[in-house]
């Protein structure tokens, strides 16, 4: 999901005429005190995802075949970019499907992956908001993917797949809903009103991905994920289709 938050987050990379990376005190000082609240923001974000690794891991979770992650990731990323208004402040991005599919998926851990991977293009644009929104987009994907497998472990019928799916939708929103609300209040804006907009938008949402990504799941273990993946196409074209790239989120105000 895209907000007005975004705006700011795009301090410019620091660099010397030869191509190094500036000394981080001056770097610091071209920075706005929002910016900078904000880095330090990525930086306890970044901690807390460490922490999240390494306790899935001891707790078992592990990844899927690792081109299975960049295809998923690819997907996501791709997805990320393309964005559907809501209203005149707040745009849906459309990797919502593929990123909840991976956390059904692939478990907590894989979910995390394929998260981080869809951020990747935003890298070049703002490495500020991307630091933000990297372990932002991983950790929802976690939640989602550890409340699915966690209440609705080892589902083997479509009805389990449904609830898991749901499951997964809702730990999604409510986490994404919870970090970038803390974003904004990072930011100094307005949290009551995004929660509103996210609210919103997660009613929407919720209602019309759960059956497509129960179906998804459910064929991806009967079946294969190439056969998942030859539909996800289809499947986004009826939102893609009504996109409206903002530029908005992507500038300075």
């Amino acid at each position: 999901m895209r907000t007005p938050i975004d705006r700011g987050l795009t301090a410019p990379p620091a660099y010397t005429p030869f191509g190094g990376h500036a000394r981080l005190d001056r770097l610091v000082k071209r920075l706005d005190s929002a910016d900078r609240r904000s880095a330090v923001w990525a930086g306890i974000l970044t901690a807390v995802s460490s922490g999240v690794i390494s306790a899935l891991w001891l707790d078992g979770y592990r990844l899927p075949h690792v081109w299975a992650l960049f295809v998923l990731g690819a997907v996501a990323a791709a997805a990320e970019r393309q964005t559907v208004a809501i209203n005149d402040r707040t745009w849906m991005s459309v990797a919502f499907l593929p990123l909840v599919f991976s956390a059904v998926a692939f478990g907590p851990l894989g979910g995390f992956a394929v998260g981080t991977l869809s951020t990747a293009l935003d890298l070049r644009e703002s490495p500020l908001r991307w630091s933000v929104y990297t372990p932002i987009r991983g950790l929802t994907a976690a939640a989602a993917g550890f409340a699915a497998w966690t209440l609705v472990p080892s589902p083997t019928t479509f009805v389990p797949y449904l609830l898991s799916s749901l499951v997964a939708s809702v730990a999604f929103q409510a986490a994404e809903g919870t970090l970038v609300g803390m974003t904004a209040w990072v930011r100094r804006w307005n949290v009551s009103e995004y929660l509103r907009e996210i609210t919103s938008v997660s009613l929407l949402t919720v209602p019309f991905y759960v059956p497509v990504l129960a179906l998804f799941v459910y064929g991806y273990h009967r079946y294969s994920l190439w056969l998942v993946l030859v539909f996800f196409l289809p499947a986004l074209a009826p939102l893609s289709a009504g996109k409206g790239r903002n530029p908005g989120p992507r500038e300075g105000q």
